[in-house]
């Protein structure tokens, strides 16, 4: 939970406080972190940063992530939501356009990148089912030659 500072804290709702007890929830006073640190500007390209900036605003982020965090998989993790972030900032851009506007060279090596592709080549294996049942193929042949389950195969073509 985000709270801009100390001073304009509330009490915690009822239904929250399990979570805060079992520290499953924390508090992070955005007046106490330190006004250069990673965490803030990332939170600042979420909310605050001008779409203008963010070019510039997500080199320094990813930078400063190869730089201070050691932990190969958390600097994974943390240019992967950047990279998220970017995404959803900026909806109507093509992963090339992203990739030209920020340099992201690591972007087909997260796991946001692979689940897409690997989403976009199930649903085009999918959508040539139709075509494949009109050649006259099988759903078993169906099934071997695109590398899918039977069964996923079947309920495609129960849709027709």
């Amino acid at each position: 939970m985000l709270w801009a500072r100390r001073s304009i804290e509330s009490n915690i709702p009822l239904e929250y406080e399990f979570f805060f007890n079992q520290i499953l929830i924390e508090i992070i006073y955005l007046d106490e972190i330190e006004p250069n640190s990673l965490a803030l500007g990332i939170i600042d390209l979420v909310v605050g940063s001008p779409k203008d900036t963010t070019a510039q605003k997500v080199q320094l982020l990813t930078t400063s992530t190869k730089e201070t965090i050691a932990d190969s998989t958390l600097q994974r993790d943390i240019i992967e939501l950047i990279e998220r972030v970017i995404i959803y900032k900026f909806p109507q851009k093509s992963n090339k356009e992203l990739e030209e506007m920020f340099g992201l060279a690591e972007w087909k090596e997260t796991q946001f990148y692979k689940d897409v592709k690997l989403e976009g080549i199930k649903e085009g294996k999918l959508e040539t089912i139709p075509l494949l049942v009109k050649l006259g193929l099988s759903p078993e042949q169906i099934a071997k030659e695109l590398d899918i389950d039977l069964e996923i195969v079947k309920q495609e073509i129960s849709k027709y």
